[in-house]
């Protein structure tokens, strides 16, 4: 089964199964405390071993990998996450294990 975590702040933050509510609420899983962040931003999803995200109607959207977009995207190991002007790091702990010891990768 797939365990993802995702690196924010010098922080680790585990991904439950089911929904994790970004923005600038204190009702979400996590909160930014940025004004390009909506109060309920995007939420990212664990279901069937896929993870993905997907705006909640935020006014800005979000970018993943460089790339501004609105759509639901499936997320992979490494893959960077901006919402404001956070970034955020999806790790999949499979492929952290997976990878040889002193690979520098």
């Amino acid at each position: 089964m797939a365990h993802f975590k995702l690196r924010y702040a010098n922080t680790e933050l585990e991904l439950p199964p089911g929904e994790f509510v970004i923005g600038r609420s204190s009702q979400c899983h996590l909160t930014i405390d940025d004004a390009l962040v909506s109060r309920r931003h995007a939420r990212i999803v664990l279901e069937n071993g896929g993870l993905f995200i997907e705006d909640l109607g935020s006014r800005n959207g979000y970018r993943i990998n460089g790339n501004e977009t609105r759509d639901k995207t499936v997320l992979r190991h490494l893959d960077r996450v901006r919402i404001g002007n956070q970034d955020l790091v999806v790790v999949d702990e499979s492929a952290e294990t997976a990878r040889p010891k002193g690979s520098g990768v």
